[in-house]
């Protein structure tokens, strides 16, 4: 099939702190992990919106979907939210470990209890420490990368940049 008839999915890579930082809950099986390295099998958490649109009267636990010639197994199913607003239908999404799928572009959510901004600056400073450690390890990685291209654009508010792309996903 061509890339347009393919089915598609917003996806987002992510640490295994992601769902909780988000507040997304998970609604069957099991959010990603730091266990899903690099030397393990292939992990992928799905919204409801992608379980019903796919598989609409089935469990998708267990089912597999191939991203850039690489495939994932489902393992969880987690909540729907609205990342590109609030007037906006939830996309179907799919996330991965940035382990598993390491990406050059890169986001860092914070929550913080604080509304004091300046209090939350030494944290950050780490995280991006962190986010910058990561890509020197990850630089030289083997990744497969993106045959089929992509199909579709920006998936997060224009305040954020996005490292979510509409993609070809295989079901």
């Amino acid at each position: 099939a061509t890339p347009s008839a393919q089915p598609t999915a917003w996806y987002r890579i992510v640490s295994s702190d992601y769902f909780k930082t988000m507040r997304i809950r998970i609604l069957r099986g099991r959010g990603l992990t730091d266990q899903d390295s690099t030397s393990a099998p292939g992990a992928v958490a799905i919204n409801e919106s992608l379980a019903r649109k796919y598989w609409p009267n089935e469990d998708p636990l267990g089912r597999r979907i191939s991203l850039d010639e690489t495939t994932f197994t489902i393992v969880g199913i987690v909540a729907d939210i609205r990342h590109r607003g609030p007037d906006r239908p939830p996309d179907e999404e799919m996330y991965l470990h940035y382990r598993q799928y390491p990406e050059r572009g890169t986001a860092v959510v914070v929550r913080s209890a604080s509304a004091d901004a300046a209090s939350l600056a030494p944290a950050v400073r780490e995280a991006r420490q962190r986010v910058r450690e990561l890509r020197l390890q990850f630089h030289g990685a083997a990744h497969h990368g993106h045959g089929l291209g992509e199909v579709g654009g920006r998936g997060a508010t224009e305040q954020s940049r996005a490292e979510s792309l509409e993609r070809p996903v295989v079901v």
